[in-house]
């Protein structure tokens, strides 16, 4: 069984995510040959997963007082004889869903690529206090002299400013980490990017409370963005410094 980020063997001590940390549930036996997957189908910021001992049940969290007329939730189940096969048709028929087209395989799922996330040894770490600059530009002469097939980069957390209560603040490179920003490091490494990004700070210098362009909701000490324009700034700039895949974490 797969939930979210945890895996394990269906038994007595399966414990299952719910409300805003569950996602897509993912069943498959032993020998990977009949899988399923269930989930959510709409309206999925209110969905919920209920266990009751070897029963599943899925509906509204109970948090939500009222709900506006007309209003619907459904769920979906999708079969299929290996995991892949099974993950691949709710997502495929969930990006048809929403978008009227099915998704196209980036290269963080076609490629070799090396990560920086939680776990890696350069996440939060350099060698030798060095710069990140200087660390992933050392990393890149090791990977090719090794002739590693690597072709893209992701890089978290470690890079853009962050207010206090670690949200974001400003999402571009700090000085003391990349000194001449992605852009040089594109230009020296020809990777594609995909960047990290988290949830946004009350003090992000892109909300119009902040002095920034954009429509925000404070709310204490975070914000959500509420304006179309900023994701289309933020991509738009940041296409110049390789960058692929964007990655929203929490």
């Amino acid at each position: 069984v797969s939930n979210g980020t945890k895996h394990g063997i269906w038994d007595s001590n399966t414990k299952i995510s719910g409300g805003p940390k569950s996602g897509p549930l993912v069943v498959f036996n032993r020998q990977t040959e009949e899988s399923v997957v269930l989930s959510s189908w709409s309206n999925f910021m209110v969905g919920n997963i209920i266990q009751n001992g070897s029963n599943i049940n899925f509906g509204i969290m109970g948090s939500i007082e009222s709900l506006p007329k007309p209003y619907s939730y459904s769920t979906a189940l999708f079969a299929g004889p290996t995991v892949r096969q099974a993950v691949n048709a709710f997502g495929y028929t969930l990006s048809y869903l929403v978008h009227n087209k099915t998704p196209v395989a980036d290269i963080t799922q076609l490629k070799l690529g090396y990560s920086t996330d939680n776990g890696a040894y350069y996440y939060y770490h350099t060698d030798d206090g060095l710069t990140y600059q200087d660390q992933m530009l050392k990393l890149y002469d090791y990977i090719k002299a090794e002739e590693i097939p690597v072709q893209h980069m992701l890089y978290d957390s470690w890079w853009y400013y962050r207010g206090p209560t670690s949200g974001v603040v400003n999402w571009t490179t700090r000085p003391d980490v990349f000194p001449d920003g992605f852009n040089f490091m594109y230009n020296k490494t020809k990777w594609p990017v995909q960047a990290h990004n988290r949830y946004w700070d009350a003090q992000t210098v892109y909300a119009k409370q902040n002095g920034g362009n954009f429509n925000f909701i404070i709310d204490g000490e975070y914000a959500i963005p509420d304006d179309e324009a900023l994701w289309d700034h933020l991509f738009a700039n940041a296409s110049s410094w390789g960058l692929t895949v964007y990655e929203q974490d929490w």
